[in-house]
């Protein structure tokens, strides 16, 4: 593991050890908080964003993108159900508009202050033009 991937990563193994205690836990409750349901669907995102199609490998500077993303709360708006297609485009948009920023993550293998300023820009740039479709709106009765 690079010191890239590392530093992007190294609360989600806590992050996920945490969402699945409490998944546990929330089967026997009805009544949650909203912190526990946001921890509840960042964790549920984080496992959807961690799926890998089989015989499809991805390249380090795209893991550390999109781990960064999703631990970074760039996803916390995105529907579950809609991470792995975020996850799809947003990987097709790296590889089209942010090149140089994979080649230099790939190069260097460490995401220093200036590299994650620009991929904090190129995801929120990303993210408004990312269309969740109709998303179901609850309300409460």
């Amino acid at each position: 593991m690079t010191k890239a991937l590392r530093s992007v990563a190294g609360g989600m193994r806590l992050d996920l050890a945490q969402f699945r205690a409490l998944a546990a836990f929330a089967q026997f409750s009805s009544d949650l908080d909203k912190a526990t349901r946001d921890q509840l669907d960042r964790g549920r995102r984080l496992t959807e964003l961690l799926k890998q199609n089989q015989y499809q490998p991805v390249s380090l500077a795209l893991q550390v993108m999109t781990v960064f993303a999703g631990t970074r709360g760039y996803l916390d708006e995105i529907p579950v159900e809609k991470v792995s297609d975020w996850d799809s485009q947003f990987r097709r948009y790296a590889g089209q508009a942010l090149q140089k920023l994979v080649d230099e993550i790939e190069s260097k293998k460490v995401l220093d202050d200036g590299l994650q300023e620009q991929l904090r820009k190129a995801l929120d740039e990303f993210n408004q033009g990312f269309d969740v479709g109709e998303v179901a709106v609850e309300t409460e009765a």
